[in-house]
């Protein structure tokens, strides 16, 4: 997960950079100035560099919104601080109407905070600063600046022969040189696929915000549905010739999978860094109590299955069709039709 703070340590260090650029240019404006007659004879620019120092300056004036602009996007509950206390104080309301709760929690983090976040760091500030290889951006005015520098140099070295200040010249645009390439490969990274402005600021919240949108998912959380008449199996709807059966199967199957964890894998290392009102444990908590409470259920009809050799058989059938399905796939192919 990249937080806020994330999001301010990695702009910083581009913006160190390019201010570390900066005033290296001041330093050589400021030192070849001194000896303005000589360099202007090299045809150096004196006017050129300073409204590019000018330009990089202005730039490099903006204001990193404070991380509390954006908590106010956060939706909780109306009547309570957090999701922590709402789940505390709706521990008998029907799941449904929680699910719904959370959901809309869940969707308004990940589309307004985490979003928001990114976009201000990634794109408002990048746009107003320049972070980018295009026409009027800030690399520009690094590489005229480093362009008028090698101008005069070729001036002093070829059309002057003055050796000493085309020296001056080079060793100016080595070091302006190896600055520039460092602030232009921190922009690379900044805004590369992989880089922090490349990747989802987040994905719990939006996984799970999308699986308890399913209502087949939240069927299976509250153990809806399950062929039981009390806590013994419904042996009509479990009839071998009941169609029902695969589809039980297959929802046994699903309930018992990690498909939640499997949400998780992205941030799970991170759920302390998710903002305290929004009380992702307590979500992520809620939810697994529920599916335990189901998996009790569903684990009387599993047994049933095993027992009775239904799982079995559901299961070659399955393989059956798989392996037709191969074959089939395999014939088109021969044949040029898909």
């Amino acid at each position: 997960m990249i937080t806020y703070s994330k999001y301010l340590q990695e702009f910083n260090d581009v913006v160190a950079q390019a201010r570390a650029t900066l005033n290296y240019m001041k330093d050589v404006y400021t030192d070849f100035k001194k000896d303005e007659q000589t360099f202007r004879l090299m045809y150096l620019n004196f006017d050129r560099l300073r409204k590019d120092i000018e330009e990089v300056e202005k730039r490099l004036e903006y204001q990193v919104k404070d991380e509390k602009e954006f908590e106010k996007e956060i939706y909780i509950p109306v009547g309570y601080k957090s999701m922590k206390e709402y789940l505390e104080a709706n521990k008998d309301t029907d799941p449904y109407i929680v699910f719904d709760e959370i959901k809309k929690v869940l969707s308004i983090l990940h589309q307004n905070y985490f979003k928001k976040i990114r976009d201000h760091f990634c794109s408002e500030l990048s746009q107003q600063i320049g972070l980018d290889f295009g026409q009027n951006m800030l690399p520009r005015y690094f590489s005229d600046f480093y362009g008028a520098l090698q101008w005069s140099q070729a001036v002093a070295e070829r059309f002057r022969g003055d050796k000493e200040t085309a020296e001056r010249l080079a060793k100016a645009m080595n070091e302006l040189n190896s600055l520039i390439k460092g602030f232009e490969e921190k922009i690379r990274n900044y805004h590369d696929y992989y880089g922090i402005c490349g990747q989802p600021p987040e994905l719990l919240a939006h996984n799970l915000s999308g699986y308890l949108d399913r209502d087949y998912h939240r069927t299976l959380l509250i153990g809806q549905g399950v062929p039981l008449i009390g806590n013994e199996v419904d042996k009509e709807k479990l009839a071998p010739e009941n169609g029902w059966i695969s589809i039980y199967y297959n929802k046994i199957l699903h309930i018992f999978s990690n498909e939640i964890e499997k949400y998780m894998e992205y941030d799970k290392d991170d759920l302390d860094k998710y903002p305290p009102q929004v009380s992702i444990k307590d979500i992520l908590a809620y939810l697994f109590d529920l599916r335990e409470k189901s998996r009790q259920k569903w684990k009387i009809v599993y047994d049933y299955y095993q027992k009775t050799g239904l799982a079995k058989q559901i299961e070659e059938r399955w393989r059956k069709a798989e392996e037709e399905r191969r074959l089939k796939k395999e014939k088109a192919l021969k044949e040029g039709s898909i």
